[in-house]
């Protein structure tokens, strides 16, 4: 990647978590994470307010928890019409 030099930076960031259906593994110094894609879990109390969200890969269960991400593209092409 480059940047040019009146804006030598980047507003975003790619995390390659998967390369031809395998999960690839960030080797970075002090960068920790387990390969794989990811998904976002969502825990709620008994009075169904925000307690924690929790970072985990896409085919755990954690028990008590919602699923936050889906998928909305797939090969280029989108695959849902609507989210909600």
């Amino acid at each position: 990647m480059g940047t040019s030099s009146d804006t030598p930076w980047s507003d975003m960031a790619y995390k390659l978590v998967e390369y031809g259906d395998k999960p690839v593994l960030k080797r970075s110094p002090g960068k920790i994470s387990w390969p794989g894609a990811k998904q976002l879990f969502r825990q709620r109390n008994d009075q169904r307010q925000l307690e924690q969200d929790i970072i985990g890969l896409c085919d755990e269960r954690i028990a008590g928890t919602e699923t936050l991400l889906t998928k909305v593209m797939e090969g280029g092409k989108i695959v849902v019409t609507s989210l909600h």
